[in-house]
């Protein structure tokens, strides 16, 4: 019996370290993705000093 739950519990491990790894690889690619889609946007930035 115990010997199972030993088991339950590593694989509860590996499939939440699994989980995580996915989940921070699609929002670093989404992040990456808008940054990209945002560097193809047509237009420009006047800065004006005042004095």
């Amino acid at each position: 019996m115990y010997t199972i739950i030993e088991l339950s519990n590593r694989t509860e491990r590996a499939v939440c370290a699994v989980l995580s790894v996915t989940i921070v690889a699609v929002v670093l690619a989404l992040g990456a993705a808008g940054i990209e889609s945002t560097a193809h946007l047509d237009y420009s930035v006047t800065v004006t000093q005042l004095s």
